[in-house]
Formats: structure tokens, C-alpha cells, sequence
């Protein structure tokens, strides 16, 4: 069959594990492929129909890329799919929803595949997935852009970079875009012009009927207001948006690292200081508690290491004026005993596709390739004491490893002025979303890595410094309600859209939204 690559008929389906496995053909003349689809009621003839008529590539379990196709880029999940459908445009798209709804066939679907509850693969799917989906079109006379569904943000910052133009996203270059900005959106210049989905002004989607839509603030204004917080893979398939720009080429990077015993009070400051209260809003920060190895030598010679937690800050100030830059991060700075990493601040401004790619590389050291992760978070949304935040940083110190990170997202400025219902993202009161990440390397380390981070939000001594809403693009099963926790006031109204969009709810996952 076109573009599905041969297989071998002594070959087994798969290594162990896949729960997709198709009994033994009854006949030894049967295709080992022929016998999968049927084993799971799919019409051959049809398959091959959706190979023939896609411009992207059908992958199954007999085909050499299978095995890696279906990862996620958290090493942490393992989910079997029945095949994957690469698309390489809308088109493909729309085949693939008609096939899958005549076929009677799940589906699940995948563009960056970062998500944190691993959503994007489920076993016994067809895994539709639209990285493939590129190209970005920008419109310095509208200051609009157009960017397809499967572009990361470090692509899409590079590509405006050369224009000295800029929308707010995401700090990590490999998340895919579609999923991030469903989800809110947060990045350096946030506090300044708002999240992501603010800036979101029409999308493109693949219907659960297979046909295409279009949705803007004159066209389906439901569908793009669901759009703007309301989550992926709820309503239909992304395939492109449409964003508001903003003129900005050059950064002053900022690079701070406090002692641990500095961080509660840079905290307690940077709350009352820079977050609702914020005046300069060029000013973008994000905060982390992390560890990293410091060499040491013993009395008789031997080199050894000791982990060593400390508090930094890293962001950009996305102003030419560096005295105004200085003024507007001096109450942190004159906390404690700050150090500069990257060597003195407001020497040399850099283009922010830069700042966005490097500021991250030295907070956390060499991260395994092979380590496994969860994430879970929580938003601050009253204002809390120095001696809160110091619970935090003493119940960090507890990290069973090296790997473990807090990461701090201030709120305030553009984010808080928009109402929570002008838009399906409700989360427009709060100081801060803190989110953490646990690892582990092995499965005798599984358990503590989830123990540790469960009850850093859990725990009694913990508990009450958290409000009881998530930021959605932090997915996690543990969360308690998790439709209030993501969506709050706005949740009935992304049903009743759902209902209209998706009515046989087509497109579901664990934390969809409900019918």
C-alpha cells in the first residue's frame, strides 16, 4: 500500500506491551497488517483509501518509526495508538475526522505533544497528528500573523524575530503553539500585552463532521472565545491562527541568583512590588527555586559535589531605556546577596528570540535524557506573608533530587485588566501560578517523585497558601474538581458550546470538556 513501508510477515506486531495486539491470523496467508485492521473492525479497503488519498503518512504498528512516533516529550508515558495519521495540511485533517467517524474509531490528537498529563497519545486510538502542519505568515502592514498548527514557538519567534515583531508565548522553543495558546499562553512580555489566546484573533478548525471553520470575532465568536483558554482537542481540530503583533526586536536580558535563604523575602517583595501592583510593565519576570551541583574538595584532595538549592529570576525588560530597566527590578536587587551569572545586567541588549531561547540554560543543570516527569500547579490568589513563602522554599529543600524544580509565573498588568468572562481563560486575579516539576529516573523512584510533589500542594502545612484554580495548561489527574479548578465561572458555557460543536463529543480525553 502507498506509503505505509513493508513489513516483514514473520515479524511480530509489536514488543511487548502494545494493548492494540491483534490475535494470530486464523490464516498464515493473511497480511499480518490486513488481519490488525480487521481484528479491530476496520474495512481494509477504506485503509487504504485514507493511505492513498492523504498527503501526509499513515504509521502503524508494523512500520519501523511506530515506536518512536508514538512518544510524548515526557519519557514518562507509554501509550500504544492503533496507528498514527501525520497530516500535512487541512485536507489531511478532514480525511482523516471522516475516516476515523465511518470507521467507528477513537481518536486522539497530538500537535507539540508536551502535555502534562499525556492526553495527546491514549491506547486504542487513531493518534491524528498535526506537527506537519507549518508555515507562518506575517503581515507587518496589519501587524497580524498566521501561523500553522504544528509550529513550535521557537520556530515562530525566529521567523518573527526578523521582522522585529512579537506576540506574547510560550518560554519553552519546542511546545507546539495550538496547544499552548488554547491553554492561556504565558511568556516574559505577558504582564505588558496580555497571554497568548488575548492576542488570538481567528482560528481555523477541522469539524467533528470533517468540515472546515473559520472563527473570529464576526464569524462563530462562540468558537473562538471557547478557543481562547477553553483547551485543545475539545471542539474540532486547530489547524491555523490568527494573532495580533507587536513591534519588539531587542531585550535587555536579566540573569539573578539569590542565596536559598534570600528567596522568601525576594518573593514577599516581587508579590507586593511587581505583580498586581506592577508600574513598569516592560518589565517581564518568571522565578524559580531550583538546585544545582557545586564542586568541593575534602581535606585530603578528593573532588566530591554537594546539591546546593538557591533562588533566581530570569526574564527580559523590553525597553530601550536601561535606567528606567534598573529603577523597575531595584526592590529585588537590593535584597539580600544577588549574583549575576551571565555576568553584570544592562550591558548588552540581544533580540528577544535569543533571550527566549537561553535565559532557561543555566537554571537547571544537565537534565537526563531518559528521566521521567510529572507537573502540577496552583494559583496564589491572595496575598500571602514572608513567612508563607517561606514554607515553600523550606518544603523545596526536602527535594529527593537534584532535578526538582518550583517555578514562579507572576500575574498582574495586561493578564488581570481583561474580565474573567471575556474569554473562556478565567484566571485574571491572581498573584502568581506556581507550578512544579517532579522527576525520577527509575520505577523504585516513581512513588516518592509523586508523594513529594503531591503533598507540596497538599499537605497541611502547605494547603492554604493556594487558591483552588489550575492553570490549564499544567494538566494534572490528581487535580480535585478540575472543571472549576480550570475553567471557574466559565465552564458551563464552554458545555454549551461543546454541545453545539461537538455533540456526539467526538473528541474527548480524561479532562475534556463535558457533554
Amino acid at each position: 500500500m502507498k506509503k505505509v513501508r513493508a513489513y516483514h510477515p514473520l515479524r511480530q506486531l509489536m514488543m511487548g506491551g502494545n494493548p492494540n495486539k491483534a490475535n494470530k491470523p486464523k490464516n498464515k496467508n493473511v497480511a499480518p497488517l490486513v488481519e490488525y485492521l480487521v481484528s479491530h473492525k476496520i474495512d481494509p479497503e477504506t485503509f487504504n483509501q485514507l493511505v492513498q488519498n492523504i498527503n501526509g503518512q499513515v504509521v502503524t504498528p508494523f512500520d519501523a518509526s511506530y515506536n518512536t512516533g508514538r512518544l510524548e516529550s515526557d519519557n514518562a508515558f507509554n501509550k500504544y495508538p492503533l496507528f498514527i495519521i501525520y497530516c500535512n495540511c487541512s485536507a489531511d485533517v478532514s480525511i482523516a475526522v471522516k475516516f476515523c467517524r465511518s470507521e467507528n474509531l477513537p481518536i486522539c490528537l497530538r500537535a507539540g505533544g508536551h502535555n502534562t498529563a499525556g492526553y495527546s497519545v491514549l491506547d486504542g486510538r487513531v493518534l491524528i497528528d498535526v506537527a506537519n502542519i507549518k508555515g507562518i505568515f506575517v503581515d507587518p502592514i496589519n501587524m497580524t500573523s498566521t501561523v500553522g498548527s504544528g509550529v513550535t514557538w521557537g520556530e515562530y519567534n525566529h521567523e518573527l524575530n526578523a521582522y522585529g515583531l512579537h506576540n506574547p508565548g510560550g518560554s519553552c522553543d519546542t511546545v507546539g503553539m495550538a496547544g499552548y495558546t488554547m491553554g492561556g499562553g504565558y511568556g516574559y512580555t505577558s504582564m505588558k500585552w496580555g497571554i497568548a489566546c488575548d492576542n488570538l484573533i481567528e482560528i481555523r478548525m477541522v469539524t467533528a463532521e470533517g468540515e472546515m471553520v473559520t472563527a473570529n470575532e464576526h464569524i462563530n465568536p462562540d468558537l473562538l472565545w471557547a478557543h481562547k483558554g477553553g483547551t485543545g482537542g475539545n471542539f474540532g481540530v486547530l489547524v491555523s491562527m490568527k494573532y495580533k503583533l507587536y513591534k519588539l526586536k531587542n531585550v535587555w536580558p536579566i540573569q539573578v541568583n539569590w542565596p536559598i535563604e534570600d528567596a522568601a523575602e525576594v518573593l514577599f517583595t516581587w508579590q507586593n512590588t511587581m505583580t498586581k501592583t506592577l508600574k513598569d510593565r516592560n518589565l517581564g519576570l518568571l522565578g524559580f527555586l531550583a538546585i544545582k551541583e557545586i564542586s568541593k574538595i575534602d581535606k585530603n584532595g578528593i573532588h566530591y559535589t554537594i546539591n546546593q538549592p538557591y533562588f533566581c529570576i530570569r526574564g527580559i525588560y523590553s525597553d530601550d531605556n536601561s535606567t528606567a530597566g534598573k529603577k523597575a527590578l531595584e526592590p529585588l536587587l537590593k535584597i539580600g546577596k544577588p549574583t549575576y551569572p551571565a555576568g553584570t545586567l544592562w550591558k548588552k541588549q540581544i533580540t528577544y528570540s535569543m533571550a527566549n531561547q537561553h535565559l532557561l540554560d543555566n537554571v537547571e543543570g544537565i537534565i537526563p535524557d531518559d528521566i521521567k516527569e510529572t507537573k502540577r500547579c496552583a494559583y496564589i490568589e491572595k496575598a500571602l506573608k514572608k513567612e508563607d513563602y517561606q514554607k515553600m522554599v523550606d518544603y523545596f529543600k526536602t527535594s529527593p533530587n537534584p532535578y526538582n524544580i518550583v517555578s514562579m509565573e507572576p500575574y498582574g498588568g495586561a493578564i488581570n485588566e481583561i474580565k474573567s468572562d471575556a474569554s473562556a481563560f478565567v484566571h485574571r486575579n491572581a498573584y502568581f501560578d506556581v507550578f512544579t516539576d517532579s522527576f525520577w529516573m527509575t520505577d523504585n523512584e516513581k512513588d516518592e517523585a509523586f508523594s513529594w510533589l503531591r503533598n507540596y500542594y497538599e499537605s497541611e502545612s502547605m494547603k492554604s497558601l493556594w487558591s483552588n484554580h489550575y492553570y490549564q495548561n499544567y494538566v494534572n489527574d490528581e487535580y480535585k474538581n478540575w472543571q472549576f479548578g480550570y475553567f471557574g465561572e466559565n465552564y458551563p458555557e464552554l458545555q454549551l458550546i461543546k454541545r453545539k460543536w461537538d455533540p456526539e463529543n467526538i473528541f474527548n480525553f480524561p479532562q475534556s470538556i463535558e457533554i
